[in-house]
């Protein structure tokens, strides 16, 4: 009979700890998978921007070239685009920013479920632990969800902090672009101004 119950309880043992760590796989899942449709977004937004500067800077080489007769439409258009260029930056940050938010929030949401999950399990082994006569020998494995858990924890958060550095890196790019673009629209202007002068 006391073989039946300790047999009884080790195989509840195994099975909840089963269940434990297919929780903490799944949530270890789930994370990566919402930081890839982070860095995903974020990537996306950030060639949508490259892109809306490049067609803006094609632009606002013609508007120089047909306005090179007049200094003043030529200066007012760099200023213009410069203006447009920096309000897509600032658009793609708060974007990043926003974006990042919700996925810290859905990360901090998600680790909370899982804690909730992981003290359920963790008093059900305690439990079926306690009927054992060798609980000794099963405290390791009682442990090793716990474990996996403090490595999911880990990977998640490394996972975050580098889809935040993705999306920082990205938004620096932007702005290096727009401000290079606002660099090369000013000296178009300059020498439309020069070769008009020279004219003269």
């Amino acid at each position: 009979m006391a073989d039946t119950n300790t047999n009884e309880a080790v195989k509840n043992i195994s099975k909840s700890l089963y269940e434990t760590n297919q929780t903490i796989a799944r949530s270890a899942v789930e994370a990566q998978e919402r930081n890839m449709r982070f860095a995903q977004s974020i990537f996306d937004s950030g060639i949508e921007v490259l892109k809306n500067h490049a067609e803006a800077t094609q632009g606002l080489m013609r508007t120089l070239t047909e306005q090179a007769q007049n200094p003043q439409g030529a200066i007012q258009a760099v200023m213009e685009s410069t203006a447009e260029a920096q309000r897509r930056n600032v658009n793609f940050a708060q974007n990043v920013m926003e974006h990042g938010t919700e996925v810290y929030k859905s990360h901090v949401e998600a680790t909370r479920t899982l804690m909730q999950d992981v003290v359920e399990k963790t008093r059900e082994q305690q439990e079926q632990l306690m009927s054992l006569p060798y609980i000794d020998a099963y405290m390791d494995m009682f442990r090793a969800p716990l474990t996996n858990y403090k490595h999911a924890v880990e990977t998640a958060q490394a996972l975050t902090k580098h889809a935040m550095e993705v999306a920082q890196r990205a938004a620096q790019q932007g702005m290096e672009v727009a401000q290079n673009m606002a660099h090369q629209a000013t000296d178009a202007a300059q020498s439309a101004t020069q070769h008009e002068n020279h004219q003269q």
